[in-house]
């Protein structure tokens, strides 16, 4: 999915990398566990 990158997304900051979301349930869930995610990064 593509999310636009403005200051005003959802975003926290992951291995020196911005990582964008879509929802606040994105967000947490790479936050519960972002090593699930590493290869899309």
């Amino acid at each position: 999915m593509t999310v636009p990158a403005v200051e005003s997304s959802l975003q926290i900051e992951h291995n020196g990398v911005t990582v964008y979301f879509c929802s606040p349930g994105c967000r947490a869930a790479f936050r519960k566990d972002p090593e699930r995610y590493a290869l899309t990064l």
